[in-house]
């Protein structure tokens, strides 16, 4: 009997023991973007950070409203990577960190249509001038503060640079796959994607300060299925071939200041 006891003593504790590194391993999985410190910003001894600080001040100190994308003080690891549990929980506290930066800066949370929300990363974007500025690079809850700036692309750079050319040499044809294409626009229309689009939206800012207007069909916003191609730039997506791939940094620039069709295209 005693050793019946100690044998289940032995797997109660191998249980709590693999709960417990599944849990670590959820927890280490995810890392705080920008700044580790608690710190504030504006009490950074990192010369990069001191840097682009001062470039913002420099800014704003004309008078004129500046966008710009600030980050949360929220561990992140993207959603793929954790459970549906955990996805949960991380959205809800992007959801509260961005409700309670928000609190602490009055004048920006009434500027209601100057304010992008990210639910599914720890960042928020927003116009804000010289005061209000300061007023965040002095909150521990920022860790990274950066101006939301309007981007021109070079296709012949950024295919060979996610990848794309060495892809199609290698004969990868991704027969079965829907791919999530993210660009300044595509020909829907185009042989290679004609009937192959299954889903699309378009993402365009108006900003007055950056003589910015929407040029997603109708001047929306924001515009999802259906959409039409954007004026910017025809370029195409060869399905079959090629899978493109778009960074954090430009993927929140393009939503916010560029014109981008989101079209998913049945390989």
């Amino acid at each position: 009997m005693k050793q019946l006891c100690i044998v289940k003593l032995a797997i109660t504790l191998a249980i709590v023991l693999l709960a417990t590194q599944s849990a670590l391993a959820q927890t280490t999985q995810r890392a705080l973007l920008g700044s580790a410190s608690f710190a504030a910003l504006a009490f950074s001894t990192d010369r990069t950070s001191i840097k682009s600080l001062d470039q913002l001040r420099a800014k704003t100190s004309t008078g004129v409203p500046l966008r710009i994308i600030i980050g949360l003080r929220v561990p992140f690891a993207p959603e793929g990577q954790l459970s549906a549990t955990n996805s949960t929980r991380q959205r809800a506290e992007i959801i509260s960190a961005r409700a309670n930066l928000l609190s602490k800066v009055p004048t920006v949370r009434r500027k209601v249509d100057k304010i992008k929300n990210f639910d599914h990363i720890p960042f928020i974007a927003m116009e804000v001038d010289a005061v209000e500025l300061e007023q965040l690079a002095n909150l521990a809850e920022v860790t990274s503060i950066q101006e939301d700036r309007l981007m021109s692309t070079n296709l012949a750079q950024s295919v060979p640079m996610v990848g794309g050319t060495s892809a199609w040499a290698s004969g990868y044809t991704g027969a079965g796959r829907t791919v999530a294409v993210l660009d300044t626009g595509v020909d829907k229309t185009h042989p290679f994607l004609t009937g192959k689009v299954v889903s699309e939206a378009c993402y365009s800012t108006t900003n007055s300060s950056y003589a910015s207007t929407s040029i997603c069909p109708g001047a929306f916003l924001r515009l999802q299925q259906p959409a039409q191609p954007c004026p910017m730039h025809q370029a195409f997506v060869q399905p079959g071939n090629v899978t493109t791939a778009l960074t954090w940094q430009a993927l929140w620039r393009a939503t916010m200041a560029a014109c981008t069709e989101w079209p998913k295209a049945r390989i």
